[in-house]
């Protein structure tokens, strides 16, 4: 709560609500226009006939949620009142004021999130949101503009003191605490608090709890599509800064133990065992799936016994620390969401009789961003932001928007990227933040060992599509697949064309992607690109109707199917959604695939799906009368179709507005002249026998796949696919296809070759 500069911050202790206007009963955005302008009108008229000059008295308008909407779309908004700009709610600024905004009497603010409840996902728990991130936004909020308000939206202040306290000191001093020095904070922070001799280890174990964080809250790392490896290794690393935090708390003062249970030790400890209670219970399925006894039941006990450990980490913080003065602050299931609690976990009955191995997820090598060999262009590391701790952007801002087809003067980085032989995936993670303003767009450009430059856009809205699924992992990803004859180092390089993109890292993964030659073959429209009419839909677009090659069985009420966008981990550009109120009793989508196209034997089916919370009905994925169910076992109680061999996928139901797409797979056996059904069943059904009346069952799906396989279930190797000779030069940099136009000496299918 300071002031320098002609600059002020407050905080609040939970703005909720209040900025909607009361609007959402205008159905369209034009008609939202019209009523803000009404609204506005009366209410500078209520202050002119109760005040005064209306011109004269302080106003903030608050262009939240569906309210930005409007405005981008024409709402005029008096030149005196001070255009407060808001987040995602998850610490991403929407949208930040143009040149002709900056110049109003009135200024501009901001309203800015380091605690939320609400949409996709709660996280009131504990503040993980790093002083690298909170500078990276309002630093760059402030350099456009955003200079007259900062009102942060903290929900408890007690789990955010640090944090809170870092955006009064940003405040205070945009410069002290810039994009660039932000990282040590949290040692200046622990001297002040703890004392000197304790800064340095305070601050390290801080600065890894913010980089674990950065990539899944505690509150939503159960809503993060994480491998085994990934999760593996967060137990890891959390347990080595806790066991920090243990070897540090015995040094402590006496008089600092509860200052530093309630800062330290209590966040760090409560995060490590959320992520054990979230990871290890659905592994503990896996492995009870595959008949693996021993480590299953192993870790649904260490499931149980991290739930045990938040119940006790916070009744000590309630109870016995500063004589009970916090009561009631902390909760170990904050707002009783599904998504905190202890999911289902096995038990020796959940065993399958036969032992099966599972898969092996290996993490491939990333580099931080700031790993680059090269640079240009005004190009600065940012410590402790971004899921990969190092990450690089342009800064200070150069506010300009590059060109693909001229990339002569546009900032890049470049990167030596071990790549081998085969197909390869490079993978760019970049932070998931919005275009600066409405006139920019938010695009990389990637090029490998100087070939053509792939441009991808990560442009996002907040609350719908990606947005829901990036914002939960802390990352938004751009992809190109590339082919190479040799292992070497390739040159990388990454094109920023738009201000504000911060890149945190990349990596490359090796190996044959999804094979689709029997997928294309066999299921028509197998990814919903093609709508009712047979037209491929563009990003963007929306077609009712069932999509091409499908059919349905059961009507649907109102016509609220087809294919759109708005959905996450999609394949290419669309997904497909069916819905109505109610949902039918029973309800396929369906094709099939005729015997005739078929050899006899045995085949995995598999597809993307997601179902919402509370609303999972008899929802599964089905070949034949092999079937997958969305969710656990205890979610169908009486639900089940005893003539169907039944699987389970144990996901939990997304929460309303996330649809995050699942994997879900199914081993079908098919006879010698049998057809091959597939596709998703649902319902209306509930567990108590009746129906249900809202849209109970609905789902959105996409990218079905089929893959023959062996009878003991492994993949039939289709014919290795031969790449086309690409020319290197003796250092092993990829020229590409053609001859190269210079005369040298150069590799070419192994074979070393003289161009004159």
């Amino acid at each position: 709560m300071g002031e320098s500069r002609g600059f002020s911050a407050m905080y609040t202790l939970g703005m909720r609500g209040v900025h909607d206007w009361g609007i959402s009963g205008y159905p369209t955005t034009e008609d939202k226009v019209r009523g803000l302008t009404e609204i506005i009108g009366y209410q500078r008229k209520l202050l002119q006939d109760s005040i005064g000059d209306p011109t004269t008295i302080p106003q903030l308008f608050i262009p939240y949620k569906e309210v930005l909407d409007a405005y981008n779309a024409g709402l005029q908004v008096p030149e005196d009142v001070t255009l407060c700009w808001v987040d995602d709610n998850h610490g991403y600024i929407r949208q930040m004021p143009q040149a002709k905004e900056q110049a109003r009497s009135g200024g501009n603010g901001i309203y800015y999130h380091v605690s939320y409840w609400g949409t996709p996902a709660d996280y009131l728990w504990l503040c993980s949101t790093s002083p690298s991130l909170i500078s990276y936004e309002l630093s760059k909020a402030y350099a456009c503009g955003i200079q007259t308000l900062w009102v942060i939206n903290v929900g408890d202040i007690k789990p955010a003191e640090e944090e809170l306290e870092f955006c009064m000191d940003l405040a205070w001093d945009i410069e002290a605490w810039a994009p660039t020095k932000a990282v040590g904070y949290s040692r200046e922070w622990a001297a002040r608090t703890f004392g000197e001799e304790f800064a340095d280890e305070i601050a390290a174990i801080k600065l890894e709890y913010y980089r674990l964080a950065a990539s899944g809250k505690p509150e939503h790392v159960v809503l993060v599509d994480y491998t085994n490896a990934e999760k593996d290794r967060r137990i890891a690393e959390y347990k080595a800064i806790s066991d920090r935090v243990d070897a540090l708390a015995a040094q402590i003062p006496a008089e600092l133990q509860d200052a530093f249970y309630e800062l330290v030790e209590y966040p760090v400890k409560a995060a490590y065992q959320m992520n054990i209670m979230q990871f290890r219970a659905p592994q503990s399925m896996e492995l009870a799936s595959a008949g693996q006894r021993e480590a299953a039941l192993s870790y649904a006990s260490e499931a149980r016994t991290a739930n045990t450990q938040i119940a006790r980490l916070t009744q000590r913080y309630n109870r016995q620390i500063a004589k009970g003065k916090w009561n009631g602050m902390m909760t170990a299931n904050p707002r009783s969401l599904e998504h905190n609690k202890l999911q289902k976990n096995a038990s020796a009955s959940d065993i399958a009789d036969q032992k099966t191995e599972l898969p092996v997820s290996v993490e491939p090598n990333r580099m931080a961003g700031a790993d680059y060999i090269d640079h240009r262009g005004n190009i600065a590391t940012f410590e402790g932001l971004g899921v990969g701790g190092r990450s690089v952007g342009v800064w200070p801002l150069d506010m300009k928007a590059y060109q693909a087809s001229d990339i002569s003067a546009t900032p890049y980085v470049e990167y030596k990227v071990p790549v081998r032989a085969g197909e390869n995936q490079l993978t760019v993670r970049c932070l998931p933040t919005f275009p600066i303003d409405a006139t920019y767009d938010l695009r990389l450009g990637i090029s490998v060992d100087g070939g053509k430059v792939e441009v991808s856009s990560l442009k996002t809205v907040a609350t719908q599509g990606k947005w829901n699924s990036t914002v939960l992992q802390g990352y938004n990803d751009a992809t190109m697949t590339f082919s190479s004859e040799a292992e070497y180092e390739a040159s990388v390089r990454l094109y920023l064309l738009d201000p504000g993109l911060v890149v945190s890292d990349l990596f490359v993964e090796q190996g044959q992607l999804d094979d689709l030659e029997l997928t294309e073959r066999l299921i028509e429209n197998y990814d919903f690109e093609y709508g009712s009419d047979g037209k491929r839909l563009s990003a963007g677009g929306l077609s009712r109707g069932v999509p091409q090659g499908w059919k349905i069985a059961g009507t649907l009420n109102g016509n609220s199917y087809g294919i759109n966008q708005d959905a996450s981990n999609i394949h290419d550009t669309n997904v497909c959604w069916m819905n109505s109120t109610p949902m039918p009793r029973d309800f396929r989508l369906y094709q099939t695939i005729p015997a005739s196209k078929l050899t006899p034997g045995r085949y995995r089916v598999a597809c993307r799906l997601v179902v919402m919370n509370g609303k999972l009905t008899t929802c599964r994925l089905f070949a034949n009368k092999s079937v997958q169910y969305y969710g656990r076992v205890s979610d169908y109680t009486g639900l089940t179709d005893a003539s169907e061999a039944s699987t389970y996928a144990n996901y939990l139901g997304a929460p309303d507005g996330q649809f995050l797409l699942k994997e879900m797979s199914v081993v079908v056996d098919v006879a010698e002249g049998e057809d091959l059904q597939i596709g998703i069943r649902t319902s209306n059904r509930k567990k108590d026998g009746s129906s249900a009346t809202d849209n109970s069952g609905w789902f959105k799906c996409d990218y079905f796949r089929i893959t023959r396989l062996a009878d003991d279930g492994v993949n039939f190797q289709p014919a290795p696919k031969l790449l086309p000779a690409r020319w290197y030069s003796l250092g092993g940099h990829q020229l590409g296809q053609q001859p190269p136009s210079r005369q040298g000496v150069y590799v070419r299918s192994g074979q070393v070759v003289a161009v004159k």
